[in-house]
């Protein structure tokens, strides 16, 4: 079952104990949710109130060059654009001051890779050395504090990160990675030269591989969501894309989903990785999101365009069935977020924010949420 907050059973993270949120926007209550836009163009995050997509407060700074994002307990960290310095993040919290945007160093050797949190009070980074060392690393960061828990080994000599997800349960934080690993590549980790894609749960306050899933096809994104419990308290599942058939793998570039012949959506469970269900796709899902509630989810259909509108596809998670919801705008670089019955679609291109009623599709507004809206994230009100 997913808990909010950490059982204490993990010393490294027993001293960690949760933040209590004020009374939300619009006169709802301390949990209600927020959608962070970070503005890759003026360097901000602005906070909309999920519900209305009214923008909360000032404008928070987001540091130099900002190209990701994850929220959690009122604060964020922020990944840059530029993959090449790991210990580049930043840290944005409220101060004595007002809000801050503080340098969070995470490895000065490091070359970033994907970012990806819980909306809660963790995420993880995934990233290299410029060295060239043959492992990836995996970092826990606290984000509400901005401090870095733990950093690891993670995965096997000659991995590719390609997707990345965290999910916070009773046994502390979960990291999932998508690695794949070109085939030919000598004494690239325990399947040498056959190559290919799997998914890796990590204990990311230890570094302990706790199971792996070998993938049949190419990897895509992933992304942890809740589904709905017989207790009435929701449970995980891990969500991963898979292309299969076609020329889809590129040693210098790495795999393409959407060069598939077909695709499928796997749904995983979290801790031993077992393969619960499989969705088939009629097209490529891009930047995959999943409702709160755990019965939907969100794409993009194909690899989208920056000037053409691109279609935003749900699927039915009880059913199995797809369904065109709308028309997004331009490319949906950025992602979506789905968040108190709305789907919000980036549009980096046009410098807004689109919502979307999630149930229907029809077209809520147009939102400014600042220029080059390059990533959105869902977390709470925090004032």
């Amino acid at each position: 079952m997913i808990r909010r907050h950490l059982a204490g059973s993990l010393p490294a993270l027993a001293a960690l104990v949760s933040t209590s949120c004020a009374v939300g926007p619009a006169g709802g209550a301390g949990r209600a949710a927020v959608v962070y836009v970070l503005s890759a163009r003026d360097a901000t995050i602005a906070r909309l109130d999920a519900a209305t997509g009214r923008e909360l407060g000032p404008r928070l700074p987001a540091g130099a060059g900002p190209g990701a994002l994850a929220v959690g307990g009122g604060a964020a960290v922020v990944q840059p654009a530029s993959w090449r310095d790991a210990g580049g993040l930043t840290h944005v919290a409220r101060t004595e001051n007002g809000w801050a945007a503080e340098p969070l160093a995470v490895d000065p050797a490091g070359r970033s890779l994907a970012l990806a949190g819980d909306g809660e009070r963790f995420a993880v980074l995934a990233y290299t050395h410029r060295a060239g060392a043959p492992r990836c690393r995996l970092a826990l960061i606290d984000v509400h504090d901005g401090a870095v828990v733990r950093s690891s080994p993670v995965g096997a000599a000659g991995d590719a990160v390609v997707g990345l997800a965290l999910a916070t349960t009773g046994a502390g934080p979960i990291a999932f990675l998508v690695l794949w690993r070109p085939p030919g590549l000598a004494g690239a980790g325990r399947d040498g030269d056959r190559g290919g894609g799997r998914v890796l749960a990590v204990a990311a306050a230890t570094g302990t591989e706790l199971a792996s899933y070998a993938l049949a096809g190419v990897p895509g994104e992933a992304v942890v969501a809740p589904v709905p419990g017989e207790s009435g308290e929701p449970e995980v599942r891990l969500y991963v894309v898979e292309g299969l058939g076609g020329e889809t793998a590129d040693p210098a570039r790495g795999p393409d989903v959407a060069a598939a012949d077909r695709w499928r959506v796997l749904a995983l469970r979290p801790l031993a990785l077992d393969l619960e269900r499989t969705y088939p796709a009629p097209v490529p899902p891009r930047a995959l999101a999943v409702a709160p509630e755990g019965r939907h989810a969100y794409a993009f259909a194909g690899r989208g365009h920056p000037v053409l509108p691109s279609t935003v596809v749900t699927l039915d998670l009880a059913t199995g069935a797809w369904r065109d919801l709308a028309r997004g705008p331009g490319s949906g670089a950025g992602g979506l977020a789905v968040a108190a019955g709305r789907l919000y679609v980036p549009h980096l291109e046009a410098d807004r924010v689109t919502a979307f009623d999630q149930r229907t599709g029809a077209l809520l507004g147009a939102l400014d949420a600042g220029r080059a809206p390059a990533a959105l994230a869902v977390g709470r009100w925090v004032p």
